[in-house]
């Protein structure tokens, strides 16, 4: 039974992820001036932020508590693989927003370093989640 909880919660963060994903996608039919458009991609890409950390956030704590009850490890994916998901769409969203300010003339120079903050991000949460295994590993042996 609680197998098809975690199962269930996560398909609906999932699907919510997607939503704002397609949300995100809908903007760029928008037909404006390209300042106007440049701030509904950046409020549509902060939606999708805020949003897939807080599904992150309760994947991994719902796979910590799944892996407590069933003593299995592999909930460890749930979190990392919500997390790799929502870091490269974040980049991406941050390297169209950059390509977009730069193609309507709206460049202030610089470089986007949008891709190298997912990889970034990505190592942080990995580390993180080898950290949480450990100790994860050392609560459920005890129990």
């Amino acid at each position: 039974m609680n197998k098809k909880i975690g199962v269930a919660i996560n398909i609906i963060l999932a699907a919510i992820l997607v939503y704002f994903a397609n949300r995100y996608a809908d903007m760029q039919a928008i037909k404006s001036i390209p300042v106007d458009k440049i701030r509904y991609l950046e409020q549509a890409g902060d939606n999708f932020f805020n949003f897939g950390f807080v599904v992150c956030g309760i994947s991994w704590v719902l796979a910590n508590l799944m892996v407590v009850k069933t003593k299995r490890f592999i909930w460890l994916w749930l979190p990392f693989v919500f997390t790799t998901v929502v870091a490269f769409t974040i980049g991406y969203h941050m390297e169209d927003i950059f390509l977009f300010t730069k193609q309507n003339g709206l460049w202030k120079g610089g470089f986007s370093l949008s891709y190298f903050f997912s990889v970034f991000l990505i190592l942080v949460v990995s580390i993180a989640l080898v950290i949480n295994y450990f100790v994860l590993k050392r609560f459920v042996i005890k129990a």
